[in-house]
């Protein structure tokens, strides 16, 4: 019997002891206790004596032991909880804290600084340009102004261009004052208006652009010169302007071709762009007769006009056409097809010669300029202006107002940085052009001269009949009068 009740309390101990044994986590721990947002850190654990073992909020079911890779964002506290029964529990934590990198602004894009221009400064008073500086080069005793050279509208009214350039009183272009060479002024080109009908219009978006001269695009130059009998005591002018020009072009970029006229037109030069090749003109003696100055001009336009480069024409007369089939609505139809910027010269001696407004009307109707020099001998600076105004400049580039009137005024201001002084320039271009009227009756003119002496025409009247005969198909419907000495049929004229 003493041998049963001491089993019996031995049995009750050793059940005690068993059922009274709590879960044991041997190891809870984490690879990284700091991580940035989004990064992984891996838990490790290790329990004993458990029925059930869970990471709280990440996986339930665990094995006793294991691993397991966990993304956070934030700082987080996670619990290993290990069960036995329904009582008895056992828990640890760990605490990651995730480390946000402090918040920085953006850094606001650096614009790039400004690249001076290699001055070429003129130190005396000229109207027309002659040298390069930076603003911070003015006088301040100086005068400066926006000048509107030209403006393209072949592609309006989605794209319209302005082409100008700041000068100073001495002819000094003022560059580095838009980008890509210089931001800092940008807010400084205060806007482009379009006036319509006298009602202004706001350009709210446009870009405006530097372009210098190694920017500058290829062109096809053309020079259309008179030779006319009145150019006599003069072409001297004209000729150092010609050359002049000549050592304008962009070697292995620009080429050139020349129309000489007077009542006849010859074409010495076509597409050069062997600088050498302009000694070819043909001296004033080979001419020397009256003026064809629109057959002159519409025929060296028509020999360019399929160039890929941009294309320039620089006309120069010093009197009235008296003798193109042509007239100056021809002309101007022939240059705004064609996108020919069209620069025009016309001396007005004093005995008379052209009529001012039908040049300027000419210039305007094309988005060009037109020159009138007071002297003969201003051409040479004229040329040369020409050249330094197609080569450096500021382009604004806009989409226009579209409306049905065939006149837009564009006005451009620029608040300049240096003199607290605003610029403005104004210029009109046409959407479609207006008919200049040049007031003139029927014209006679010459167009072919025997050799003295000789019933044979003089070779230049056989290429001068060419062109008429060439104009008889361009203008049917427009009446042409022959007379000549003898009775002369058209079946002639057409085997001459």
């Amino acid at each position: 019997m003493r041998n049963y009740v001491i089993s019996f309390i031995l049995l009750i101990v050793v059940i005690s002891c068993t059922t009274m044994r709590q879960p044991e986590i041997l190891k809870f721990e984490a690879d990284r206790m700091e991580v940035k947002p989004n990064e992984a850190v891996t838990l490790t654990w290790s329990v004993a004596n458990a029925d059930k073992v869970e990471i709280t909020g990440v996986r339930n079911n665990l094995p006793a032991s294991g691993s397991i890779s966990i993304t956070v964002s934030e700082t987080s506290t996670f619990t290993l909880r290990a069960t036995k029964g329904k009582d008895l529990v056992a828990e640890k934590n760990i605490k990651v804290l995730v480390k946000s990198e402090p918040k920085t602004e953006p850094k606001p894009k650096s614009k790039p600084k400004g690249k001076p221009v290699e001055e070429k400064k003129n130190t005396t008073q000229s109207k027309y340009v002659k040298g390069l500086i930076n603003p911070e080069s003015v006088k301040p005793e100086s005068n400066f102004y926006l000048n509107i050279h030209l403006i393209d509208s072949k592609d309006y009214p989605k794209k319209v261009k302005v082409y100008c350039t700041v000068v100073d009183d001495y002819g000094n272009q003022i560059g580095n004052l838009a980008p890509p060479y210089n931001y800092a002024y940008l807010d400084n080109w205060k806007g482009i208006t379009e006036i319509i009908a006298g009602k202004e219009y706001k350009v709210e978006k446009f870009d405006v652009e530097e372009v210098r001269y190694n920017d500058a695009p290829p062109y096809s130059v053309l020079f259309v010169l008179d030779y006319s009998g009145s150019m006599a005591e003069d072409i001297s002018f004209l000729e150092n302007a010609y050359y002049l020009g000549i050592k304008n072009l962009k070697p292995g970029k620009d080429d050139f071709s020349v129309v000489q006229f007077d009542h006849r037109i010859a074409n010495p030069i076509l597409g050069s762009m062997n600088y050498g090749d302009a000694n070819r003109i043909l001296s004033l003696s080979d001419l020397g007769g009256a003026t064809a100055f629109y057959d002159a001009s519409i025929i060296g336009m028509e020999q360019i006009a399929n160039s890929k480069k941009e294309k320039v024409a620089i006309l120069f007369t010093d009197g009235m056409d008296n003798s193109s089939f042509y007239d100056v609505n021809d002309l101007v139809y022939i240059a705004r097809k064609n996108d020919i910027r069209v620069f025009v010269i016309g001396f007005n001696r004093p005995d008379g010669g052209f009529y001012p407004f039908v040049l300027g009307a000419l210039a305007e109707m094309t988005g060009g300029k037109a020159y009138f020099p007071s002297s003969i001998a201003e051409l040479p600076d004229i040329f040369d202006e020409i050249f330094k105004v197609i080569n450096v400049y500021y382009v604004l580039s806009f989409e226009a107002i579209k409306s049905k009137e065939p006149m837009h005024t564009v006005q451009v201001a620029l608040d300049f940085p240096y003199g607290n002084k605003t610029l403005v320039a104004k210029k009109n271009y046409y959407v479609e052009p207006l008919k200049i009227d040049e007031q003139q009756a029927q014209k006679k003119f010459i167009v072919a001269l025997f050799e003295s002496g000789k019933s044979e025409l003089d070779k230049p009247s056989k290429d001068n009949l060419k062109s008429s005969i060439y104009y008889f198909h361009w203008a049917e419907t427009r009446l042409v009068n022959l007379t000549s000495h003898r009775k002369i049929t058209l079946k002639e004229l057409r085997n001459t």
